[in-house]
């Protein structure tokens, strides 16, 4: 169950669904099984979330995130007042800190 309706639980979803093999062979092997998904908020509203959402554009988006995350050259920081307030680092560990 998730507090309220939002994209990021709708993502969370299909990142599941994008992990269950979709090639013609799996799915024979699967029996043809649909692995729709759901999003259930407090006081029983779903919403639904067919397999199919997972899209060509979602997948590039994920691949696109992945090589970031896994790439040698670190992502340019862009800190912000409420996120630093957060952070242990102080100034003198972290030059882009602020306070």
């Amino acid at each position: 169950m998730t507090s309220r309706p939002g994209r990021s639980r709708l993502r969370t979803s299909l990142k599941c669904n994008s992990n269950v093999p979709n090639s013609p062979d799996a799915q024979r092997a699967l029996g043809g099984a649909r692995f729709d998904g759901a999003i259930v908020h407090p006081g029983g509203h779903e919403k639904r979330i067919p397999a199919d959402s997972v899209d060509d554009a979602f997948v590039t988006q994920v691949t696109e995130f992945m090589r970031k995350m896994t790439s040698d050259v670190s992502a340019r920081r862009v800190p912000s007042l409420p996120e630093c307030r957060w952070c242990d680092l102080t100034k003198r560990d972290c030059l882009d800190r602020m306070d």
